[in-house]
């Protein structure tokens, strides 16, 4: 429950154009991982739109900050993973911001840092976005009548 409100918080505190959906993944705690949807209009976007979830009160305690292009379902894991799967350059679209303060709740923050309410993390922004997104090519998919007409005849394929 904790992640739905965070996630409509920073929807309302990041007031920056093209964001189209916010979630906080629930496997995260409720807190830690932030999925962002966008319709970015220039390619460094995306790191615009993570440091403003950082930087908002809602996303202080957002460990990482996830940034898909607006095709991609934010409430979907298997969409995430594909994005950053297939449209992330690892040496040029994460940026780690270190130092940064972290919550006593972050399994990763040391112990004695947890007691002395003094937690410092790194945090990430992974930018799953296309990079020249007009060139980019698009999804390789089937049209819509041969998945019908595969689906329907699956049965006779002899496919268990």
């Amino acid at each position: 429950m904790q992640g739905i409100a965070s996630a409509c918080e920073i929807f309302r505190q990041v007031q920056l154009a093209g964001i189209k959906a916010v979630h906080i993944t629930p496997h995260s705690g409720g807190h830690l991982h932030c999925v962002v949807s966008v319709k970015k209009p220039v390619d460094s976007y995306a790191k615009m739109v993570g440091m403003g979830v950082l930087g908002c009160w809602a996303g202080r305690n957002v460990k990482v900050v996830t940034v898909v292009d607006d095709d991609v379902d934010v409430y979907d894991p298997g969409e995430v993973e594909w994005a950053v799967a297939t449209r992330v350059d690892y040496g040029h679209d994460v940026e780690i911001i270190r130092g940064t303060t972290g919550i006593p709740l972050d399994p990763s923050v040391p112990p004695g840092d947890r007691e002395r309410q003094n937690a410092r993390v790194s945090k990430m922004i992974v930018d799953a976005t296309r990079t020249n997104a007009g060139s980019f090519p698009q999804e390789a998919t089937p049209p819509a009548d041969v998945v019908e007409r595969v689906l329907r005849q699956w049965s006779t394929y002899g496919i268990s």
